[in-house]
């Protein structure tokens, strides 16, 4: 059997073995955050980085419904030095952050345990008398990493909505 023969028989036989084992892309099921909107009511989310996190959930998942589900979450950041110089100064620094979350009904039944996400981003400190820059790159990298766990997390319920949409 020639190569191309070959090729072609093999991606046949991929495409139809993946197609009968159920396999579904999640980029297919995009459609399905349709179902998702209005059904997530978010708890207050405490800090400057849980502001910046709930901002980006209700971005996603848009105003709750009457009898919307109850989301929680918490959020946590460490940051460190990522490079310093030789006279001893830090000139880039590196921010993780850590969610935990859970899905609760009005009445307190858990549909989804906690789970944590977490996201790593890096910036640059300026030396600068004020540090204005630098105290502008650390909100803009916190911007980030809530908007990097904001999607992680919209993932996770897109995920697992067979599991807790009724």
């Amino acid at each position: 059997m020639s190569f191309s023969k070959f090729s072609q028989v093999f991606t046949l036989f991929f495409v139809l073995n993946t197609v009968s084992c159920g396999y579904t892309p999640l980029y297919e099921m995009i459609s399905d955050l349709n179902k998702i909107e209005g059904t997530i009511e978010l708890e207050k989310i405490e800090g400057k980085n849980g502001f910046y996190l709930r901002e980006e959930l209700l971005r996603r998942f848009g105003d709750p419904e009457a009898d919307a589900h109850i989301l929680k979450a918490k959020v946590k950041v460490t940051k460190s030095d990522e490079v310093i110089t030789l006279s001893n100064e830090i000139t880039s620094y590196k921010l993780t952050m850590f969610a935990t979350f859970s899905l609760e009904t009005k009445d307190g039944i858990t549909l989804i345990p906690v789970k944590t996400i977490s996201a790593t981003t890096v910036y640059s400190a300026a030396t600068t008398t004020t540090g204005y820059a630098s105290q502008v790159a650390e909100d803009a990298a916190n911007k980030r990493l809530s908007t990097e766990i904001g999607k992680n997390i919209g993932a996770e319920l897109l995920i697992l909505s067979k599991d807790w949409m009724s």
